[in-house]
């Protein structure tokens, strides 16, 4: 959550520049969360699913 955060607020930057590159930019963060938040999402599910290591004794 910290890594969108700080995405987030770096796009609140690009308002001074070109429309077309404002809107390109915005686009190619909102996509980068996008894989972020589901690469995330992936390794959790496969933590959740993998066997708990057996502790030695």
């Amino acid at each position: 959550m910290k890594l969108e955060h700080a995405i987030v607020c770096a796009t609140r930057r690009v308002g001074e520049m070109p429309g077309d590159v404002k809107l390109a930019t915005l686009v190619a963060v909102e996509d980068a969360v996008a894989i972020i938040r589901g690469a995330f999402d992936t390794v959790h599910q496969t933590v959740e699913v993998a066997p708990a290591p057996a502790l030695a004794a």
